[in-house]
């Protein structure tokens, strides 16, 4: 697997103080994987050391103020150059940087406060496609790198193809079952890729029947993503192809709850809503253009939408 990573995760001094952020997990992770370090503040002309900066409205700035949105953009845009030439399949990212948080970053009030968002080459990733931009949070590391992380060990066994798919399959049961066995309840993912829409019936219902195979269904709920229209430029799926396949779902599962996995945003709540096999829907960010983040203002409008208020 070709992977792209932030350089300072791997040692690299590039970090706004002149360290770095190594992490023990990323690196085994990526041990024996095809992996190029990036920096996009760096490659932006920045120096290091370098003043502290945070995104404050949308901007790129310095903790004195000053603006370096420019090199952080430059930056970002040559990263995504490198990510393109090399073909990078995975990236795994620095939590919270103004360039490589890929769930939230700073607030900009340089105070150590969180809110959910994108750094500026976190967002650029996402908007071209490159999938499954990754942050190395130690807790969640593991869990986000799950099925690219199995898919590609297999690979490196010889096992692809619908074998590989099995396998993870029954890799992934076993992980729901240890789950509920110690009190959790399980959002268990499917989908079908470009290439698996003609035999969409076999491969969800081999997610779904090996999945679920032993599972107490009373505490799962199925998250269905359809993955050949996730992306920049991809056309999303509609009414009846959603329809037909939660409907599928449902029959192939005895009436588990069915939520939508491939975004519900404002433009599609209505829609969703309206679909009887559909009990709801994911939301991960609120807007996937321009300041791209979640604002829970919109959130809000998001969840009025579907429910028709």
């Amino acid at each position: 697997m070709k992977i792209l990573v932030s350089a300072c995760l791997l040692g690299e001094n590039c970090k706004y103080s002149g360290g770095n952020n190594y992490s023990e997990k990323a690196a085994a992770f990526v041990q024996g994987h095809e992996v190029v370090p990036v920096c996009p503040e760096v490659l932006g002309g920045l120096s290091v050391p370098r003043t502290p900066a945070e995104i404050v409205n949308g901007e790129v700035v310095t903790k004195n103020g000053v603006s370096v949105d420019a090199a952080f953009r430059a930056g970002a845009a040559r990263a995504l150059a490198i990510a393109k030439e090399n073909g990078m399949e995975l990236a795994i990212l620095q939590p919270r940087s103004p360039s490589c948080g890929a769930a939230e970053v700073y607030d900009g009030t340089f105070t150590g406060r969180k809110i959910p968002g994108q750094g500026v080459f976190a967002a650029l990733l996402r908007e071209n496609g490159i999938r499954a931009q990754l942050h190395c949070e130690e807790k969640k590391f593991k869990q986000k790198i799950a099925y690219a992380d199995k898919l590609g060990i297999l690979a490196e066994a010889g096992v692809t193809g619908a074998a590989a798919a099995q396998a993870v399959n029954r890799l992934l049961n076993q992980e729901m079952r240890a789950a509920i066995a110690r009190g959790l309840s399980v959002l268990y993912c499917i989908g079908e890729k470009s290439e698996e829409q003609d035999a969409w019936q076999e491969v969800l219902g081999a997610q779904l029947d090996t999945g679920l195979a032993g599972v107490n269904k009373g505490q799962v709920a199925i998250a269905y993503e359809p993955i050949w229209s996730i992306g920049p430029g991809k056309t999303p799926a509609d009414t009846p192809y959603i329809e037909k396949i939660a409907r599928f779902v449902k029959q192939r599962t005895g009436g588990l709850p069915v939520v939508y996995g491939g975004g519900l945003k404002a433009h599609n709540a209505a829609m969703l809503a309206s679909i009887e096999e559909i009990d709801g829907g994911l939301i991960a960010l609120t807007r996937f253009s321009g300041e791209i983040g979640f604002y829970p203002e919109e959130y809000l409008e998001i969840i009025r939408l579907y429910l028709g208020e």
